[in-house]
């Protein structure tokens, strides 16, 4: 699938034949003097403190400021149609599931004990 979108400024981005595309739930960022590195990984299921790490992005400090902006752009246009997002993992979860990971946090900690 060769796809191809304006940029803001007019311009054209192109997919490339060796395009990385994939779902991140872990992104660690790193800030040099030079610039930012993006390293975006996937929690593995069965070591949830763990994750596989398959794509680094470097970009410049400059570039950065700009991706900045435009996220928290795209993130308070889409808080306007939809709410406030919740960033805090566990001040989303229902009673149901605080419940159940309290339940799972006594039985890990039962097992320890024994």
């Amino acid at each position: 699938m060769n796809a191809s979108r304006q940029t803001p400024k007019g311009g054209t981005v192109t997919d490339g034949p060796n395009q990385l595309t994939g779902y991140s739930d872990l992104a660690r960022v790193m800030v040099t003097p030079e610039e930012v590195i993006f390293h975006f990984g996937l929690r593995r299921e069965d070591e949830p403190n763990e994750a596989i790490g398959f794509a680094k992005i470097f970009v410049s400090l400059h570039h950065a400021k700009r991706i900045a902006s435009v996220l928290l752009n795209g993130i308070k246009e889409h808080e306007g149609f939809f709410g406030e997002i919740e960033a805090e993992a566990e001040k989303r979860l229902t009673p149901e599931g605080r419940e159940k990971i309290d339940q799972l946090k006594e039985k890990e900690t039962n097992e320890q004990n024994s």
